[in-house]
Order: C-alpha cells, then sequence, then structure tokens
C-alpha cells in the first residue's frame, strides 16, 4: 500500500513526497540475483550467456549484458551475487528509476570499455563492476544525506569505505590479482577497469539530473525543497 503525504512549501505551494519506493520489494534485485543463480547451476546457460567475444562479433549482443550474470565458480558467484543482493536492495529501495539506469548503463560501459581495452580478453564473467557501480551510488546518497544531517561518524564511515574500494582497485592493479576472490583456484584474470568503469558510473548517476536533486529535497530533515584469456571483475 503506497503512503502519501501533502506538505505546504513555504511559498503555499503543496509539495508531495511518497514512502512508495522506500518500501517497495525489490523486485529487480531479486529477479536478478535468480537469473544469475540459476545460470551459475548450468554450464550450458553459463556458456550460452557469458561474455564472449567471437559470439558478440558474430551478433550475439545479448552477452553485453548477460556476461555480467555469469560467474567461473561458486566462490566467485557467492562473492559477486551476495554483495549484488545487499547493495541492490539498498539502492533500489532508495530510487528504483536510478538504480535501473545505473544498472544498465554500469552494464554497458563496462563490457564497451572492456572490449577496447582489452583486445585480447576473449571471455568476462562476473557482477563485480556493477557491484561496485551500486557501492558508489549507496555511498554517493548515504553521504550526501549524512552530511546534511551533520551525522559526522557516519560521514567519516563512508569516506572510509570508499578510500577502502580505491585502496582494493589500487591493490588488483598493483598485484594482478583479487582481493576476496580466490582467482587462482577459479582460473581467471582479473580485470580492475571493470570496477573502476562500474565507480565512476555510479557517482556520475548519484550526482547528476534532477532526480538525484529531488531524492535529497525529500529526505530533508527540514522538509526543504529542492593469465588465460579469460577475465572476471571480482
Amino acid at each position: 500500500m503506497r503512503s502519501h503525504a501533502v506538505s505546504q512549501s513555504p511559498n503555499n505551494v503543496p509539495a508531495t513526497s511518497t514512502t512508495s519506493g522506500v518500501n517497495s520489494c525489490p523486485l529487480i534485485t531479486i529477479a536478478i540475483a535468480a537469473a544469475s543463480l540459476t545460470i551459475m547451476a548450468s554450464a550450458a546457460l553459463t556458456s550460452a550467456f557469458q561474455f564472449d567475444r567471437t559470439a558478440i562479433a558474430a551478433g550475439e549482443l545479448w552477452r553485453v549484458f548477460t556476461g555480467h550474470l555469469t560467474h567461473f565458480d561458486w566462490n566467485h558467484f557467492v562473492w559477486d551475487a551476495g554483495m549484488f543482493v545487499v547493495l541492490g536492495v539498498m539502492c533500489e529501495r532508495r530510487h528504483r528509476g536510478r538504480y535501473s539506469i545505473c544498472l544498465v548503463g554500469s552494464a554497458v560501459l563496462i563490457s564497451i570499455g572492456l572490449w577496447f581495452a582489452h583486445p585480447d580478453m576473449s571471455i568476462y564473467r562476473g557482477l563485480s563492476g556493477i557491484d561496485t557501480a551500486l557501492f558508489t551510488l549507496a555511498a554517493s546518497y548515504l553521504l550526501a544525506e549524512k552530511w546534511r544531517e551533520q551525522d559526522w561518524p557516519w560521514v567519516v564511515a563512508i569516506i572510509g569505505l570508499t578510500v577502502g574500494l580505491l585502496a582494493k582497485i589500487g591493490f588488483e592493479i598493483v598485484t594482478g590479482t583479487t582481493f576476496f576472490v580466490d582467482s587462482e583456484a577459479a582460473n581467471f584474470v582479473p580485470i580492475p577497469l571493470a570496477h573502476a568503469i562500474g565507480g565512476l558510473f555510479g557517482i556520475v548517476i548519484a550526482t547528476g539530473g534532477r532526480g538525484g536533486r529531488r531524492l535529497q529535497a525529500a529526505r530533508s530533515p527540514r522538509g526543504t525543497q529542492p593469465r588465460m584469456q579469460v577475465a572476471a571483475g571480482n
């Protein structure tokens, strides 16, 4: 059930806000996680949906999107899908429209970026590039919210987590290994560029456009207006 509130702005113009987005079931997140689990359970589906350079060049363009739903092993899947569910629920319940844009846009940009930046990469799998986009989307929203509320412990914590993300990406660039997933056991080479593209895109979506400002105004406490040729993200 939708809850709808009407208040008066300082100029006596009715202002409306709704909590339906916050309280709604995160259907998109659930559907994507379920699809990724189904694909992981089937070698045939994984082969059909993974980012495969030869297949994409032959016209199988859906792999630009679906490649992110595939994984190399269960450890890879648990880390990526687990983070996706946590971050996806946070972002979808806060602003479903921007969440959807972030999902689609990061999937496309990561795939395009890897296509041109890594021409020797034949196969790519993993949700972690999208996870990184959702992390920076959520962090940007929370940072703006806590800054307005002058909740400095939260501000410091969010900044610290963001610095930690940058350190993780830097570690992967320098060492050529992943921080969480055992890439050697899963037999893939990590591609930190996927995380960099995703992280930057999440910030752009969170900070750009009138939609983000309306969301922030609605939440203001004062009621003011507004080694193999395969790769994966980890």
